[in-house]
């Protein structure tokens, strides 16, 4: 298998890219009264931002937009994203690369009515003109089923053949199919090879779960400082996912030095950068706290929950509501006793509400 290349900023974390979703529970109350002041209990300090949706999903850094690219510099695109006239003349003129935009946004219904068949149809011819992005592409309809008959087998091997000519996108797909059994069998191993081999270019989503892998045992022996590295490697490829879960490494000290201070500017600044599971991270840290040096502080509760809310957090805004909405002036109460006496730790009435944060990706 040749190194794979960078496909872009991948989005991060869920939990397979065809696998059913957990349960659906958004909002789980297990404390009743107190109206409670918000977020979640901490249940696992490092939450287990499992798999990825799809390697063509947003980056969880905030990024605009996906990058568009071809995968093949020969016959790169000859027209915009959202140009779908010129991307529709540059394909007749037989620009394969302008053929892939032009599926990519049939199929996002970005710049014109969405039409899944055209959009196989044209990825179909792109991948057989070597744009191998256009592969990738292709399995993903196969692997979702989403307007054509879903066929894993089919999603596998568009997969591989992306993967084995360096696309690290394809690679990341293959290796969550491997992972969950999916037109292959089931093999962790497998799946934590190619992991890696998208991390070496680079690729945060294939980063953030070789370090998911190491840090669960998963495939390769289990190992806190790699699924550190791992972590951190994904945050400064430009995965949100990683700043996070390498911030709440530090703040647990596991697989790095104890560094509380660090781990809690890590996960601010995912949060001021716009990515909502930055701030949902820390209103779990705060709601009972987490040793000496973070108290459970449910000022700082509400402000991230908030945060969280107006950055787009559906699970953040129902308990927002909720808060407010049940019992406004004992919510208030809180957030005085907690300004007047902030060391005393939380309101001898206070009580937590556990909100079932799913991963960004299975949103």
């Amino acid at each position: 298998m040749t190194a794979a290349k960078q496909g872009g900023e991948s989005g991060p974390i869920g939990l397979l890219p065809h696998a059913p979703a957990p349960s659906g529970r958004r909002l789980r109350v297990v404390a009743i009264g107190a109206a409670a002041a918000a977020a979640t209990v901490l249940a696992l300090l490092l939450p287990r931002v499992r798999e990825t949706r799809s390697a063509s999903a947003l980056n969880s850094a905030g990024s605009a937009h996906e990058a568009l690219q071809s995968a093949d510099a020969s016959s790169p695109a000859k027209c915009g994203p959202r140009a779908a006239v010129e991307c529709e003349t540059e394909c007749a003129a037989g620009t394969p690369g302008s053929c892939f935009e032009l599926a990519r946004i049939l199929e996002k219904g970005a710049g014109a009515p969405r039409d899944i068949p055209k959009a196989t149809a044209l990825y179909q011819a792109a991948c057989e003109n070597g744009i191998v992005a256009a592969c990738n592409s292709l399995g993903e309809l196969y692997g979702k089923g989403d307007e054509v008959a879903r066929d894993d087998a089919k999603a596998v091997a568009l997969y591989k053949q992306s993967c084995d000519q360096g696309y690290a996108k394809g690679c990341v797909n293959l290796a969550t199919m491997h992972l969950g059994g999916k037109g292959v069998p089931r093999d962790p191993a497998i799946a934590a090879q190619l992991f890696a081999h998208a991390c070496e270019a680079n690729d945060p989503l294939g980063c953030l779960n070789l370090s998911i892998a190491y840090g669960e045992g998963r495939g390769v022996r289990k190992d806190a400082g790699r699924s550190f590295a791992f972590a951190e490697r994904a945050c400064v490829a430009g995965g949100a996912q990683g700043c996070i879960r390498a911030g709440l490494a530090r703040v647990a000290g596991d697989g790095v030095a104890k560094d509380t201070k660090r781990g809690l500017a890590q996960l601010e600044t995912v949060c001021a950068k716009g990515e909502p599971a930055g701030c949902e991270s820390l209103a779990q840290l705060y709601d009972k706290g987490f040793g000496p040096d973070v108290p459970a502080d449910c000022v700082r509760v509400l402000e991230y929950t908030k945060r969280a809310c107006n950055l787009g957090s559906e699970q953040a805004c129902d308990l927002d509501r909720e808060m407010f909405q049940n019992d406004s002036d004992f919510v208030t109460a809180e957030i005085e006793w907690m300004k007047r006496a902030p060391d005393a730790g939380p309101p001898p009435r206070w009580r937590s509400v556990s909100v079932n944060f799913k991963p960004v990706a299975q949103r």
